[in-house]
């Protein structure tokens, strides 16, 4: 009894065992996820699967009634995992055990099948018998590639004979699928294609009229289109070419959704791919409009946008069009893409906007209700930007429009209060551009009145005030500095467009308030005081000249003088605080200071004032030179009058210009001789009056020509040579001026260009330099025989001989002095060493020069040959061979010219 009653307790285990499976088995549904043994369960089971010898054990040792209660559990256990085998695919059988992580335990299995397998081949054969071999192997297939040995897998798939039975077809093809999916998943697109592959071979057998079992599907469908995602992966030439192949074989599948993607993803991933196939694919054509579906061509709709943002903008129209107005989520976010493809820069504005109005306006039943805050603010930002943009090329009526667009729909409710009120002031500067005054005044009217206290607002108030004629509103400028730093920025923009509109009494009263203000704590980091003053001043001295002398006049001298005393009490309240004024605006204050007193001399109740500032001032500059000044005024007068002579277009008036101009130059002249013979000043200093010296003598020569007061232009050129104030940028301006004007005489040219070259060959000075002499020879001699003037054959000719001869004294001089340093190299060791620390040798004039020089004179001897000029030729050819002979060849040139010589008859000794 003793022994009996364990047995009988084992059975009884095993029997509720068997039961609590068969319930679990029975309830299982698809997927198989449903199928789940508890810890508890799998324990117990593993118990007997582990060791099968307790099973076979207990069914020995029981009674027969034991072993039939046992009979009867495992049939209804074998039905119930026959049944759900049944509904579920063979493939999916191994799936459980990989979801489990029971491929341990699958092998197991399969262990047991082949030994069963083995002996049922050895004793059997046939279809049957194959079919159930083919089963085996395919499942090795498959849980070798899960554990990561496709050795094993490929090995196992060669030992699965042709399959005979559809059955077994499908078998293979199944498994061969769930390996490539399998392997797809994992990122082993080769392995991946290749099992594929072999499924297309074996779909191609059961025809594409098979359907998969559970979904429904055609299978070959279901094959082909993985493997094409698999050479997509691949990526080579090979796997591109069996792609495109694969494509065309599933455009008998028509627009199946799958199948549309796949041609999109290959259209994107083209170099160049054809946006039009690429907009027309039915991908981004309106299919069931899931979750997933909206996601899919959102994606590639966005793609589309790196190639095309017209295409892009019809494709996002057309999504948001028909996306049911319940998907709030995916509508906002098609709709702030849709605004961001129409706010690109290089989108065109106009036609952005029309299509967003149309889009609303054909989904208005969806837009009923406002977007959310997070969608207002992004479309906001986008449309902003795009106002900024458009704005910036001048564009207002455009961005005007898009303005109003935002303030007047519906769909931006939600906008706040301080991003409405930037709508809202841009809207109003739009429309003072577009002079639509009337619009500007109604949007300021529905403003709130914190809004109309915005510095900005004030602004555009005050603007409009200025059109309206509306004086007392004109004042609401005085506002603006109780509004801090971003107030009082804005008081002088309030007085520049006042000036701008010619409202002079406005800008004077803006410009007086601002001065009175600085003693006041006027917080003037903001910017620039100095500047400020000189605004101020230069407005009311214009003021000043419209007025004939009477009572106002007066009025407007005591103003400046209000302001300069203001601008000295400034200037040395700087000067405590470190902060000086710059010295070329201290410069400019004593200038214009004296200026105007020198106007307020016509007034005797203002000259006293003038002439006590002017002393505060002096003193202030530790005594800035009178002298000095007075060169100063003239300076600038010369370059004002230059510069308004240069952009007038009247002859007349350009004359007009051009004589005050020499008069103001004439005045510097006389001035800057006794100024520099006076006191000459440091080396800094004279080089500074040396250049507006220069500058004055170039105004002065250009005002001659222009005036055609030839003789004068000697005199000047004569003056500038006497004062050694000739360098290189003056001696450029003088030839500039005379061989770019096609009125001087040709005999004044040549006048001209002789003193020029007058001055580049110094006959008294014995060491010259020839750095750049040569350099204008070349210029100048080019010039005479080449460009086409009015002047006379016989005057070029002439001009070209004396350049000619200069270049030859230049050449000689070179020559000589290179001589006299060589004769003196030979002398002893110490000579050599007293004569290379006292002499310095000039620059040699450079052979190629001599070369050109040379060649083109014979040239034109040859000319004159031609012509039977023959004493012309006989002259220039005589040059060019001196020339030649200068040359550093061992007469090389020389000789060759005198042979050419030679040859044309011409008898002459050189």
């Amino acid at each position: 009894m003793a022994s009996t009653n364990p047995q009988k307790n084992h059975i009884a285990e095993i029997k509720a065992l068997a039961s609590e499976l068969q319930s679990q088995i029975s309830t299982a549904t698809i997927p198989p996820h449903s199928l789940s043994l508890g810890a508890d369960l799998c324990c117990r089971l593993d118990k007997y699967l582990s060791n099968p010898l307790l099973l076979s054990r207990a069914g020995a040792a029981s009674s027969l009634s034991s072993r039939r209660e046992l009979d009867s559990c495992g049939t209804g256990l074998w039905n119930a995992c026959m049944r759900l085998r049944s509904i579920i695919p063979k493939s999916e059988l191994g799936l459980l055990n990989r979801e489990n992580d029971q491929l341990d335990l699958g092998l197991d299995t399969l262990g047991t099948a082949a030994a069963r397998l083995n002996a049922l081949e050895k004793s059997e054969s046939g279809v049957e018998t194959q079919s159930l071999a083919t089963e085996y192997y395919m499942l090795r297939v498959f849980l070798s590639s899960l554990q990561g040995r496709p050795d094993i897998a490929e090995h196992m798939f060669s030992k699965v004979a042709e399959p005979k039975l559809e059955e077994d077809r499908k078998i293979i093809l199944e498994i061969c699928c769930n390996v490539g999916t399998w392997a797809m998943a994992c990122g082993q697109y080769g392995m991946a294609s290749k099992w594929l592959e072999r499924a297309v071979g074996l779909n191609g057998l059961l025809g594409r009229g098979f359907r998969h079992a559970s979904r429904g599907l055609d299978v070959r469908l279901i094959v082909l289109h993985t493997l094409a995602r698999a050479y997509l992966q691949v990526d080579t030439t090979d796997s591109w070419n069996r792609l495109l192949k694969i494509l065309k074989v599933l455009e008998a599948y028509g627009g199946h959704f799958a199948i549309l993607l796949l041609r999109t993803e290959v259209l994107s991933r083209q170099a160049q791919p054809n946006i039009h196939e690429y907009y027309g694919c039915a991908a981004l054509q309106v299919m069931d409009l899931t979750d997933g579906s909206i996601n899919a061509m959102f994606v590639y709709i966005l793609k589309l946008k790196d190639w095309s943002l017209e295409l892009t903008s019809q494709s996002l129209q057309r999504l948001l069009l028909h996306v049911h107005f319940n998907k709030r989520i995916w509508t906002e976010r098609i709709f702030v893409t849709f605004v961001w493809t129409l706010t690109d820069l290089a989108f065109c504005s106009q036609d952005g906007l029309d299509r967003l109005e149309d889009t609303l306006a054909q989904s208005s039943t969806r837009w009923q209700s406002p977007l959310s805050i997070e969608a207002c603010h992004a479309c906001l930002i986008l449309i902003w930007r795009k106002v900024d943009a458009v704005m910036s090329q001048g564009n207002y009526y455009i961005a005007e429009r898009w303005c109003q667009f935002v303030l007047g729909h519906s769909a931006f409710q939600n906008c706040s209060f301080a991003n409405k009120a930037k709508f809202q002031r841009r809207l109003i500067i739009c429309a003072w551009e577009n002079s639509n005054y009337i619009l500007a005044r109604e949007t300021l009217n529905r403003m709130s009145d914190d809004c109309k206290s915005h510095p900005l607002t004030l602004y555009m108030r005050y603007k409009l005030a200025l059109v309206d004629e509306d004086i007392d509103t004109a004042i609401i400028y005085q506002q603006l500095p109780q509004l801090g730093k971003s107030g009082t920025a804005y008081m002088l923009a309030c007085v520049a467009e006042a000036r701008r509109m010619g409202k002079t009494e406005q800008v004077t009263q803006g410009l007086q308030h601002t001065v009175e203000r600085l003693d006041n704590g006027f917080p003037e980091s903001i910017f620039n005081i100095p500047g400020l003053f000189q605004s101020t001043l230069h407005l009311l001295s214009m003021e000043l000249e419209n007025y004939k002398p009477d009572k106002a006049q007066s009025m407007i001298i005591e103003q400046i003088l209000r302001v300069f005393e203001a601008a000295l009490r400034e200037a040395n309240r700087a000067e405590e605080k470190s902060a000086a004024f710059l010295p070329t605006e201290l410069e400019w204050f004593f200038i214009n200071s004296y200026n105007s007193a020198l106007q307020s001399l016509k007034f005797a109740s203002s000259k006293t004032a003038f002439a006590e500032l002017y002393q505060q001032k002096e003193h202030s500059n530790n005594g800035i030179d009178v002298h000095r000044h007075f060169l100063l005024c003239d300076f600038h007068k010369s370059t004002a009058l230059l510069s308004e002579a240069r952009m007038e277009d009247d002859p007349l008036i350009r004359e007009t210009y051009y004589r005050s101009l020499r008069s103001s130059s004439h005045n510097f002249r006389t001035r800057i001789h006794s100024h520099l013979a006076k006191s000459p000043g440091t080396e800094t200093e004279q080089l500074y009056w040396t250049r507006k010296y220069r500058a004055v003598i170039a105004f002065d020569v250009e005002a001659t020509v222009s005036l055609k007061q030839w003789s004068d232009i000697v005199s000047i050129i004569e003056e500038a040579r006497e004062m050694e104030i000739v360098d290189d940028w003056l001696l450029s301006v003088f030839m500039d001026c005379i061989l770019s004007s096609s009125s001087v005489p040709g005999e004044e040219t040549l006048r001209i260009i002789e003193l020029i070259l007058s001055i580049l060959v110094p006959s008294a000075n014995p060491n010259p330099s020839y750095k750049d002499q040569p350099r204008y020879i070349h210029s100048l001699f080019h010039l005479c025989i080449s460009t086409p003037t009015e002047q006379t054959n016989h005057s070029k000719t002439k001009l070209a001989e004396s350049i000619l001869f200069h270049a030859l004294t230049l050449a000689r001089q070179a020559r000589n002095a290179s001589t006299t340093i060589t004769s003196t190299d030979t002398t002893s060791p110490t000579t050599t060493a007293a004569a290379a620390t006292t002499t310095t040798g000039p620059d040699p004039y450079p052979d190629e020069e001599l070369e050109w020089l040379a060649t083109v004179t014979f040239n034109r001897a040859v000319d004159f040959y031609l012509t039977f000029a023959e004493e012309d030729c006989k002259r220039w050819a005589g040059r060019a061979i001196e020339l030649a002979d200068l040359l550093d060849d061992d007469g090389a040139l020389g000789r060759l010219l005198r042979v050419n010589l030679a040859r044309l008859g011409v008898d002459m000794q050189v």
